[in-house]
């Protein structure tokens, strides 16, 4: 579908908007069992690019949404749910919303308003943490960073695997990466296989083919501009289609 222009005041950072899919379920009439067994809405899929990558979105919110004849479509009892995931790169953000289903008469969109609200940072620096035992419990008490779920797993007769989890009180997006290096300044060669965050504080788990060292020394590099954006948007004048009106 053609693109649509961003909002004047939406400022250098979102680039465009392009409707890429609609979902509209009515109801059936006089018993209201709804089509295809699907909540009764007007849901949008709404492709965000930005002129460069995001950081890590924070939420999408949707302020007004007005037919042309003034109906707004706007759910009363419950906020909207819109979602935004990454998709391709990371400058690209699909953005899904469900609205109350318009009007049977109404001939289509006059606006719908909203705000995307994401983080950006590009400056870094490199910290030493220090030497840490690889066992569950061991701590660097100067950055409070804990050891935990030192394991091996061998499943169905394959090469074992080692595993280990550090514990950071940091929020994940100010964590670039980590590095390891032994006893004798070599790098330690892992994957990393998760990460689950916290309040104010993020577990990621490592992986490595071979056994771990009895300790290591931990390296991070981590961001130090992260800065919270908010960048209005308006789509204007269109059917339930997503396509321009004439």
């Amino acid at each position: 579908m053609p693109p649509v222009p961003s909002a004047p005041n939406a400022g250098e950072g979102l680039k465009r908007l392009d409707i890429v899919g609609v979902n509209l379920v009515q109801g059936s009439g006089w018993d209201q069992r709804t089509p295809f067994r699907q909540q009764l809405g007007y849901t949008l899929s709404v492709l965000a690019t930005f002129h460069g990558p995001l950081h890590r979105t924070k939420e999408t919110t949707i302020t007004r949404a007005v037919t042309l004849e003034g109906v707004s479509l706007l759910p009363h009892a419950r906020d909207i749910d819109a979602t935004a995931r990454k998709v391709s790169d990371s400058g690209r953000y699909l953005v899904e919303f469900t609205l109350n289903p318009p009007p049977e008469d109404s001939r289509g969109l006059r606006l719908i308003e909203g705000e995307f609200l994401y983080y950006n940072a590009s400056k870094t620096q490199t910290m030493d943490l220090g030497w840490i035992e690889v066992k569950e419990g061991a701590r660097i008490e100067e950055f409070d960073t804990t050891m935990e779920n030192v394991q091996v797993r061998n499943q169905d007769g394959n090469a074992p695997k080692y595993f280990f989890s550090l514990k950071l009180p940091l929020d994940s997006m100010r964590i670039r990466k980590l590095t390891f290096e032994n006893e004798d300044g070599t790098p330690l060669v892992v994957e990393r296989e998760n990460k689950r965050r916290g309040f104010q504080a993020t577990t990621i788990t490592f992986q490595s083919v071979l056994p771990l060292p009895e300790r290591i020394r931990v390296g991070m590099e981590g961001y130090t501009d992260l800065k919270l954006n908010r960048k209005p948007f308006v789509i204007e004048n269109r059917d339930f289609m997503g396509r321009p009106l004439l």
